[in-house]
């Protein structure tokens, strides 16, 4: 199950969860950066 991290979920599934729980997706994803253009890289040291 997504909760336990058994399941990757989609973009389009996180914003469902943060628009039912009235957070932005930021929230749910605290290691994605905004003003990183490359965002496949959110959580990896070394940038």
């Amino acid at each position: 199950m997504v909760e336990r991290g058994e399941r990757n979920v989609t973009l389009a599934t996180v914003e469902k969860i943060a628009n039912a729980l009235d957070l932005p997706m930021a929230e749910l994803m605290p290691d994605y950066d905004e003003d990183d253009p490359d965002p496949t890289r959110a959580g990896r040291s070394g940038r």
